[in-house]
């Protein structure tokens, strides 16, 4: 017997929400306020885009909580005039005492709020400006690398009673009186280190 497969009227709206995990994504499927269906597959937006393909004439809305997985769905979402919601992690309401993490329950508990219109959403920004908010926050993090490294040089060095310039004066004096001393190979094999270290976070 073959299995009918329920499909929404054309214009109907239909919500998915996607429960992103980098093993598995979990999607949970909804529309005249039932849950019609519940899938998992590997987590890639190809599935995602054949979800969206087998309700052609529906009026879809995506879900998903923000996350290590950036934007590419929203971005997907937008290119082809879907409603998307990117949920702000710290909105999502966690069962209490729950620890192990239930993809499919989740992706269900969130549809419903999705259907209900009580999710809220972060502003999902365009590629060329999320570009250059992570070269700006990556510049930020090099520079970061760079001072841990000069401080710890100089604990090192302190460590052993050469205190050196103050670091009013700049790290290139500092530099140019530490390359001048003459200390015990395996401490000079650590500040070969941190220099190296230093060098390549500039």
């Amino acid at each position: 017997m073959t299995k009918v497969v329920p499909r929404p009227e054309p214009g109907q709206a239909v919500w998915i929400a996607i429960d992103v995990a980098r093993a598995k994504w979990a999607f949970n499927v909804r529309w005249g306020g039932v849950e019609q269906r519940r899938l998992s597959t590997p987590g890639t937006i190809e599935h995602l885009q054949a979800l969206v393909q087998a309700y052609p004439g529906g009026e879809i809305h995506v879900a998903y909580e923000a996350c290590g997985f950036g934007y590419e769905i929203a971005w997907w979402c937008q290119a082809q005039a879907i409603a998307v919601t990117v949920i702000p992690p710290s909105t999502v309401e966690r069962a209490p005492g729950a620890q192990v993490k239930t993809d499919r329950v989740d992706a269900a508990a969130l549809n419903v709020k999705h259907e209900k219109g009580l999710l809220k959403c972060v502003h999902i920004p365009t590629r060329t400006a999320h570009a250059q908010r992570q070269l700006s926050r990556t510049y930020g993090q090099v520079l970061t690398d760079r001072k841990r490294a000069q401080m710890r040089l100089r604990s090192l060095m302190q460590e052993h009673g050469r205190l050196g310039p103050v670091p009013n004066a700049g790290w290139a004096r500092y530099e140019r009186w530490l390359r001048r001393q003459e200390m015990p190979e395996p401490v000079a094999v650590c500040i070969a280190q941190l220099l190296a270290a230093r060098a390549g976070a500039a």
